[in-house]
């Protein structure tokens, strides 16, 4: 089961954040916040010791893009959640695992376990 430190989770514009699916916590995460905007989330990145992230691909004012740009350059792993599979993903971000909605929580754990790192 992987160990995340913390990661924080945008919400989707429905607010339905990880309700959709399981709880990071059950997989060993500190959710250092969740995020409704571009705005909140990257105010989060900046103020707390993030070791990985859950982006739903969609957020209230658009797509979490920005924020996965910003991920990727401070080298924080991060996982998609999206009910549009692939096809919502950008190209330049096919690499990022996919977690689909509506997922359970044994899915969210083995896709965070994918880029999550084992901290205690």
């Amino acid at each position: 089961m992987p160990v995340c430190k913390t990661e924080f989770v945008p919400r989707d514009p429905g607010g339905q954040g990880v309700a959709l699916g399981g709880d990071p916590r059950g997989a060993g995460c500190v959710i250092a916040g969740v995020a409704a905007s571009a705005g909140e989330a990257m105010a989060i990145i900046g103020q707390a010791d993030i070791q990985a992230a859950i982006l739903d691909v969609n957020l209230d004012e658009g797509r979490s893009m920005i924020v996965a740009d910003l991920l990727r350059q401070k080298g924080v792993p991060f996982i998609f959640e999206t009910g549009y599979g692939k096809a919502g993903v950008p190209k330049q971000f096919a690499n990022v695992p996919l977690l689909p909605k509506p997922f359970t929580s044994e899915d969210l754990t083995k896709t965070l376990a994918t880029v999550t790192p084992r901290v205690r």
